[in-house]
């Protein structure tokens, strides 16, 4: 969600059947699908969108991976709607740059 070029989807695409990667930014997708191509990602498909549009018939994941994007979404209604969107067993990961880190950890809804 909020993949931009494809920055963390492009790595572990490889572990998965398909991975789909989701952009407000048009130009971002697009650059996302370059890059995909340059590595030779070729189970990869790019959506435009935002996380609020949710789930948008995109289908069920075994992960849901945020990273810098999540602060940027109406977080308590994106992680109830991908909670949704997850295989039994899913992961939601959210991967952060925590330079000032909690001291304690705070449950998705």
């Amino acid at each position: 969600m909020g993949c931009g070029p494809g920055t963390v989807l492009l790595a572990p695409a490889r572990y998965f059947t398909e991975a789909v990667g989701l952009d407000p930014d048009e130009d971002m997708t697009a650059e996302a699908e370059r890059q995909a191509g340059r590595r030779g990602v070729t189970d990869a498909r790019w959506v435009p969108g935002r996380a609020e549009d949710l789930p948008a018939g995109l289908g069920t994941f075994r992960a849901v991976v945020f990273a810098q994007s999540f602060h940027r979404a109406d977080r308590d209604r994106v992680a109830t709607t991908v909670r949704g969107m997850l295989e039994p067993g899913g992961a939601f990961v959210h991967i952060a740059d925590a330079k000032d880190a909690p001291t304690g950890t705070t449950p998705l809804p």
